[in-house]
């Protein structure tokens, strides 16, 4: 029931990854989603990166075209090639994204410093399933739900810490933070902003 205006999907081997669209500007007309690069690294972007001339003048070897048709998934895929996964830390915007880094062999999830845009992520020990709600991501999984008593308990004191979800076993990617999750199930959790930089 998503993605009114289409999208697509992309399958490297083992992983998969598919975009459903819903257009809010007319860069995001312009998109071809999921975006792959010359190297193999796949993105998914849900959102819009506001500081697209300070990127794209920094990234103009990478990107090619005019720049009045470069989109935010060109943008930050050549970011990524530039930058690693530091880019996340140069990126000003409302977003959330999900990248497959074939070189490395880990899988990129970070989301934007106010985090208005929601990623989650189910992982088990043969497989990882990230999504940017919820509800599908239970029914993929299909793993048995049981209620997440932390989460509850944050919900009725104040607000829950942001990386839990009602249900055990689901988490969500915090604001201003990335995790990199390796072919091995390893994750490494960073932060990449404060307010007090």
């Amino acid at each position: 029931d998503r993605g009114p205006d289409g999208g697509g999907f992309v399958i490297d081997g083992a992983v998969g990854i598919c975009y459903r669209a819903f257009h809010t500007n007319r860069e995001s007309r312009l998109e071809k989603q999921p975006l792959a690069s010359r190297n193999g690294a796949i993105l998914a972007l849900g959102g819009r990166i506001d500081n697209r001339d300070e990127l794209i003048s920094n990234l103009s070897d990478e990107l090619r075209g005019e720049r009045a048709n470069i989109t935010d998934v060109e943008i930050v895929l050549a970011a990524f090639s530039r930058w690693g996964e530091d880019c996340v830390s140069r990126l000003i915007g409302d977003f959330a994204l999900i990248l497959w880094d074939p070189i490395h062999q880990k899988v990129l999830l970070a989301r934007d410093h106010i985090g208005a845009r929601t990623l989650y992520y189910h992982q088990s020990k043969h497989r990882l399933i990230c999504s940017s709600e919820l509800d599908p991501l239970l029914v993929l999984a299909g793993a048995s739900l049981s209620v997440n008593e932390e989460y509850i308990a944050g919900f009725l004191a104040y607000d829950p810490e942001p990386e839990l979800t009602p249900f055990n076993g689901f988490h969500a990617v915090k604001p201003f933070h990335s995790i990199s999750i390796s072919r091995d199930g390893k994750s490494r959790e960073r932060r990449y902003w404060s307010l007090a930089e």
